[in-house]
C-alpha cells in the first residue's frame, strides 16, 4: 500500500451493503442455479493538503451473476470468481469516473 502521505489525493471507500440471492431456480429441483451479488460502495477523492473533495459518489451500485451447477457431481464453487469480476468491475468504473470528472 502506497504512503497517503506522499500523494496528491487520497481515495478512499466503504461497502455499505453487500446482497446475495439467488436469481434463477431449476425447474424441476427448486435449487437455485443462478445467484446475484449486488454490492453497495461510498467513494471519496478528497484533495490530501486541502480536504477538497474532488469526487464523490455516496451511493454506487455493482451487480455480478454467477452459475451454480445442478449437477452435484459437476460442481464448481464460481462465487470467488465472481467476487473478483465484481472487484474489477468496481474498480475499472471508478477509474474511469475520476477520469471523466476532470
Amino acid at each position: 500500500m502506497a504512503n497517503p502521505d506522499e500523494a496528491d489525493a487520497v481515495l478512499t471507500g466503504n461497502v455499505t451493503n453487500f446482497l446475495s440471492f439467488p436469481s434463477v431456480t431449476d425447474p424441476q429441483t427448486q435449487r437455485a442455479s443462478a445467484v446475484l451479488i449486488s454490492v453497495f460502495v461510498q467513494v471519496n477523492l478528497t484533495e490530501r493538503e486541502s480536504g477538497k473533495v474532488l469526487f464523490t459518489r455516496p451511493n454506487l451500485e455493482f451487480r455480478q451473476r454467477y452459475e451454480i451447477a445442478i449437477n452435484q457431481s459437476a460442481y464448481f464453487e464460481e462465487s470467488d470468481i465472481a467476487l473478483e469480476r465484481l472487484a474489477s468491475d468496481v474498480a475499472r468504473t471508478l477509474v474511469s469516473s475520476i477520469l471523466e470528472a476532470f
